[in-house]
């Protein structure tokens, strides 16, 4: 029997794909989140502007997910904590469609680019919310640090 080797965008069927590894990277970050504290510069957008980034609070977001405290870490940035919940949960289902293609219920978890522009799209709302006077929710809470 001949053994064929397919390859989808670039990937071989039936292989793991190399960016499965972002996977352990993200939940490295989230873990290593402690050690960062002390050397991180502060955020020159809140600096210069006054607002909040996207990503203010998402230090405070990943100790507190580091150390299984979900709903302090949502409080803190609930767009990093939704963007590593459902970002792990992409890549592995991804992965795992490549891996084993008979599973075809998983074939929706593929990488498209208009997944990127919903990214971009959901950040800047999230950006444009957060700095709006009545939703302070939205806004980093001044909850733990070490």
């Amino acid at each position: 029997m001949e053994h064929r080797v397919v390859r989808v965008g670039g990937a071989q069927r039936g292989a793991w794909p190399p960016w499965v590894l972002f996977a352990p990277l993200i939940l490295l970050g989230v873990a290593a989140a402690r050690w960062l504290v002390g050397s991180l510069p502060p955020c020159v957008f809140h600096e210069k502007t006054g607002l909040l980034c996207p990503g203010c609070g998402a230090t405070r977001a990943a100790l507190a997910l580091g150390e299984g405290r979900w709903l302090e870490a949502f409080q803190n940035n609930a767009f990093f904590v939704m963007t590593v919940i459902l970002g792990l949960t992409w890549i592995v289902m991804s992965a795992v469609a490549l891996r084993f293609p008979q599973l075809a219920c998983l074939g929706g978890f593929r990488w498209r680019l208009n997944f990127l522009w919903w990214v971009l799209a959901t950040l800047l709302i999230f950006l444009i919310l957060r700095n709006v006077p009545g939703v302070t929710w939205l806004g980093p809470s001044q909850g733990f640090l070490p």
